[in-house]
């Protein structure tokens, strides 16, 4: 296979080519926080100056050029590069998303990261360009919110894009065109009078072609191969049309490829020639690089039958295991056919050829990618492995069977392909590498979604002490592993353990990533979770802070992450009954979420919930009751009325309503809550004898004793058996039943249940818990004929 960098697009060699012919003094101050917009005729002169400053200085910049040809206009490519150079520059281990909604998703997120390690900077030069249908410019990749050390500069001339961008930017920077007239793109006569003079020039006029037709640029080694002669001369005759790095030649600037489009390309059968030359001549080259220019020439020549054979050729295929290009085949892929043209025609040549296991392997990610819901069938992973064990590529058989451990077809046999993954891993890597210890919380994942909390726990911590070795103690890279270990502890109750492992994943985040870094945020949240669940209340409250101000700092204060932190923070608010700033975090939450995703989302749902139930215990009753309703709409539409949700919601709507002696509507919903439970978890689980409960208040409540004495009687006995007499279910069913029989002229059968359930509590430390009190309380009054 032919060598392949990852940051090796044709673009980047165009853009440092164009940011060095620029060269010249530095733009102005030194690019800012935020956006800046650099209006004018020499606008991306004027950017790339900008970016040499940024260099010139250390700075972590990225440049990129709308406006020089090629695929440079192309929103899809200047996002991968953006995303591909911060991750170079940072260090980040995410890969790369390869489908544009993704990349929008995840920039807020990257830029973020990048921007608590120092400053980081964008320049997009000829802003105006980039468009992703050649009409109107692109400018939905552009976040709503830059945190501080994010720095975007982009470069427009006078139009819609301008004034769109206008009232945005923090800065706004007039070119001046007659004073800055020496930019590469500003001279038009001296460019006018170079295009009339290489007309006649056979050797200038025939560079010229290649170079528009190419995809950005050439190499002077292909030039010269493909030119036989003269090409000395011809680069001579088009400078300054002509950019150049020594070995990469393009076109200079915007107004020097239309010049030369209006003199000499205005053929599109003679362009088409070119393109074709171009196609046949990298076609006789076995490199990863040549394969990818000839299928770009065969698509932009709209041979559409040769491109295809081509993105269908095993060799192709086995290129395409690397990322970078994957991203480029999904691309030239779009230009023939949707996605499920993608999977027919791959699995098509699958059935037909016996393609090898790297082939066989990018063909199934490339389907993926083409469509995030599309699956292959497990039996190309089992294929994939198979032939990769035949050939003895032991890290292509690793890498197959944790495909199939994690295909949904093959059920319980799951775990035996990942645990086999994990040992093919060990073997080749050792412990402690990335590639064993992803496998290794990979399968830990899978025991955490079977139920078996022990084994994700012992798996969880090999793969910790694992990266440990390799990283240090004292390494960010352990947090991740950390967080996967806590999130364990915590599901399996474990709080201390829990608190243990979060605890030290947030001081090594503070310490090695910065209190703004949203992995720092991430860190506060889980353990503010932890502290609110043991109802350690005001850490809980200070954490939650923490995280939403880091948070909303990072992401701005419409982000859904934001709303995320508000939605958090309102729980340990309303815990500690400060209900009008609870009410405060809900409303701004469900106002973010409702505007990013609608009603009929579980994040809107959630919200619409915890504010109810806030406005509730506050008086607001009215409200409440709407915001519940519209809760079980959107719960209904989600998962269905027969769903966990959708039932907690419906119990507290039916509380509301017996709260405000609405006796039979209350009814039918605790009813129907009840039957919900019953299917879902079964007639003595605790969820379903608490709408039991309820229901059994709601018949005290509502003046029917009779009604509500055997639904009591049964919660507080199934209660006693299921679940302990220690457990607050039964503490509350004993409570309720003795309060009816009291009240029922019952007394001593009233006494007789409360002093069963202290009895059983006497020489426990339980005896002093609130409820075990509440009890006490009871039986006191009872043997005083007091009522309480």
């Amino acid at each position: 296979m032919g060598f392949f960098s990852a940051n090796a697009l044709p673009e980047d060699r165009l853009m440092r080519a164009f940011a060095r012919h620029v060269g010249g003094e530095p733009a102005g101050p030194p690019l800012a926080d935020g956006l800046t917009l650099l209006l004018g005729p020499g606008n991306s002169g004027k950017a790339a100056r900008l970016l040499n400053a940024e260099r010139d200085q250390n700075a972590r910049v990225f440049f990129h050029h709308a406006g020089l040809g090629g695929d440079c206009a192309e929103p899809k490519v200047f996002l991968w590069r953006l995303l591909n150079a911060i991750k170079t520059d940072c260090g980040f281990p995410d890969a790369v998303p390869t489908d544009v909604d993704s990349m929008r998703e995840s920039l807020p997120n990257w830029l973020a990261r990048a921007a608590a390690a120092g400053p980081y900077r964008v320049v997009l030069a000829d802003a105006h360009a980039l468009s992703g249908d050649q009409l109107e410019a692109d400018l939905d990749w552009l976040p709503d919110w830059l945190p501080s050390g994010v720095g975007i500069a982009l470069s427009a001339v006078h139009g819609v894009v301008s004034q769109q961008l206008h009232g945005r930017a923090r800065r706004v920077d007039p070119v001046d065109s007659q004073n800055d007239g020496a930019d590469a793109d500003a001279d038009a006569d001296e460019l006018d009078a170079r295009c009339k003079q290489i007309f006649d020039d056979p050797d200038a006029c025939r560079l010229a072609r290649l170079l528009l037709a190419a995809r950005a640029g050439l190499r002077h080694a292909d030039l010269d191969a493909l030119m036989s002669s003269g090409l000395a001369g011809a680069l001579k005759r088009l400078d300054p049309l002509v950019i150049s790095d020594g070995d990469w030649h393009a076109i200079a600037s915007p107004l020097a490829r239309h010049r030369l489009v209006d003199r000499l390309a205005a053929d599109p059968v003679e362009r088409q020639q070119v393109l074709q030359q171009l196609a046949q001549y990298y076609s006789a080259r076995p490199d990863a690089e040549a394969w990818r220019a000839a299928i770009w020439c065969r698509i932009q020549a709209r041979q559409k039958k040769a491109a295809l054979d081509a993105l269908m050729n095993p060799t192709w295929l086995e290129f395409c295991e690397h990322p970078g290009l994957r991203f480029e085949a999904l691309r030239f892929w779009s230009r023939l056919g949707d996605a499920d043209f993608v999977r027919n025609a791959l699995t098509t040549l699958q059935q037909q050829t016996e393609l090898s296991a790297p082939a066989l392997l990018a063909a199934a990610d490339l389907i993926e990618a083409a469509d995030e819901h599309a699956s292959v069938p497990s039996s190309w992973f089992s294929l994939a492995a198979e032939r990769a064990r035949a050939a003895d590529d032991l890290a292509r058989h690793a890498r197959a069977l944790e495909r199939l451990g994690a295909h949904p077809e093959i059920g319980d046999e799951s775990c035996g392909a990942l645990q086999a993954a994990l040992d093919v891993y060990e073997g080749l890597d050792g412990a402690g590498a990335s590639t064993t210890e992803s496998v290794r919380h990979r399968l830990a994942c899978l025991y955490e979604q079977q139920g078996d909390i022990p084994a994700a726990v012992a798996l969880y911590e090999q793969a910790l002490a694992g990266r440990e070795q390799v990283l240090g103690g004292d390494d960010a890279g352990l947090v991740p592993w950390l967080a996967n270990l806590g999130a364990a502890h915590k599901a399996a109750g474990s709080l201390k353990l829990a608190n243990d492992a979060f605890r030290r994943a947030l001081g090594l985040a503070r310490k090695r990533l910065g209190s703004r870094h949203p992995t720092t945020a991430m860190c506060c949240d889980q353990m503010a979770g932890v502290a609110y669940l043991a109802g350690e209340y005001d850490d809980a409250e200070r954490l939650y802070r923490e995280a939403f101000e880091a948070t909303e700092q990072a992401f701005g204060p419409r982000h859904a992450a934001t709303a995320a932190c508000l939605n958090n923070l309102g729980t340990v608010l309303d815990a500690r009954q400060l209900y009008k700033e609870a009410e405060h975090c809900y409303r701004r939450a469900l106002e973010i979420r409702t505007a990013a995703f609608g009603d009929n989302h579980t994040d809107t749902a959630t919200t619409l919930h915890n504010l109810a139930a806030t406005l509730e215990v506050s008086g607001q009753v009215t409200e409440a009751e709407l915001l519940y309703r519209r809760a079980l709409e959107a719960w209904d539409q989600l998962a269905g009325s027969e769903h966990a949700a959708f039932a907690t919601t419906l119990n507290n709507l039916a509380d509301l309503l017996r709260e405000q002696r609405r006796w039979g509507d209350a009814e039918a919903l605790y009813r129907a809550d009840i039957e919900i439970w019953r299917k879902l978890v079964g007639p003595d689980h605790p969820h379903t004898l608490m709408a039991l409960g309820s229901l059994g208040r709601l018949y005290v409540e509502g003046g029917k004793p009779d009604l509500a004495e055997p639904l009591l009687m049964h919660v507080a006995e199934t209660t006693a058996r299921s679940l302990g007499r220690a457990d607050p279910s039964h503490l509350e069913a004993i409570a309720q039943l003795a309060a009816l029989l009291r009240d029922t002229g019952r007394v001593d059968h009233a006494r007789q249940q409360l002093q069963g359930a202290l009895s059983a509590h006497a020489d426990t430390i339980d005896i002093i818990s609130p409820r075990i009190q509440k009890l006490r309380k009871m039986l006191d009054g009872l043997d005083q004929e007091i009522l309480p």
